[in-house]
Order: C-alpha cells, then sequence, then structure tokens
C-alpha cells in the first residue's frame, strides 16, 4: 500500500494541477472517494492533496499490518525479509 501511495503521491507534485482523483463509483459506491475506500479514510488522499508527508501515515497503519502479519503465521509458505 505504502509504495502505490508514493507513486500517487509522485504523480500529484509532478503537476498538481492536472492530477485528478478518480470521481466515477468503485466497488458501486459513489459518495466516498475510491482512493478512501481502499486506505480506509479519507486520511492518504488530504494528505497527498496538502503535500504532507505520507511517512507517519504509514506508520500509523504498522501496527495492523503487523497483527494481520501475525495472523499469516503457519499460512503462508514464504515469508518477506524485513
Amino acid at each position: 500500500m505504502a509504495l502505490g501511495l508514493e507513486v500517487l503521491k509522485a504523480f500529484h507534485d509532478l503537476d498538481p494541477l492536472a492530477f485528478a482523483w478518480r470521481s466515477e463509483p468503485y466497488e458501486f459506491v459513489s459518495d466516498i472517494p475510491a482512493l478512501d475506500l481502499l486506505t480506509g479514510s479519507q486520511a492518504a488522499r488530504l494528505a497527498i492533496d496538502s503535500g504532507e508527508p505520507l511517512e507517519p501515515l504509514v506508520e500509523s497503519w504498522r501496527p495492523y499490518v503487523s497483527a494481520f502479519e501475525a495472523s499469516l503465521e503457519g499460512v503462508i509458505l514464504y515469508h518477506h525479509a524485513n
């Protein structure tokens, strides 16, 4: 997820006036922007729009990522290196 957000931020920062968020419905939801649905809140979209760094947001997800990874113990065959 972090890499995808960094790519979006890079596109935004290259030309903020030409950059636009998806406005079409996503997953049959039309009143919440697609990125907000994918990330669980508007925080990533607002950070990108305002030029804030993404690191604090991504770090705030670390406990959830760690819990998810722990829940995979004994299920996945290959582990990634940290």
